[in-house]
């Protein structure tokens, strides 16, 4: 499977730094030649919210590229930290203020 040959050739990388794909490519509309961190920063945040928005990854949770689908699993998990993150940050805020 081209995903399982994925994972092992970045076996010794950590998630957000596997390589993004190089330009020219149909999955490459992030940030070429980046990693899978920059993807998470800038113009390369608003286009991986934007695929995950999209209907196709909505109803089958997978892209034309595999490379691309790999990479969009790991993003929805670390905006969803990201957001549980903040959402935890604001309830602290809350019950603070609530003593105040």
């Amino acid at each position: 499977m081209i995903a399982d040959r994925f994972r092992r050739q970045w076996r010794g990388l950590a998630a957000e730094e596997r390589p993004l794909p190089p330009p020219g490519r149909a999955d490459s509309g992030l940030v070429a030649y980046g990693l899978w961190r920059d993807g998470l920063a800038g113009v390369g945040l608003e286009r991986t919210r934007e695929l995950l928005r999209s209907e196709r990854w909505r109803r089958e949770r997978t892209h034309a590229s595999v490379h691309l689908t790999l990479y969009l699993e790991w993003a929805d998990g670390v905006l969803r930290q990201r957001e549980a993150q903040r959402m935890a940050g604001l309830d602290l805020g809350r019950a603070i203020g609530r003593f105040l």
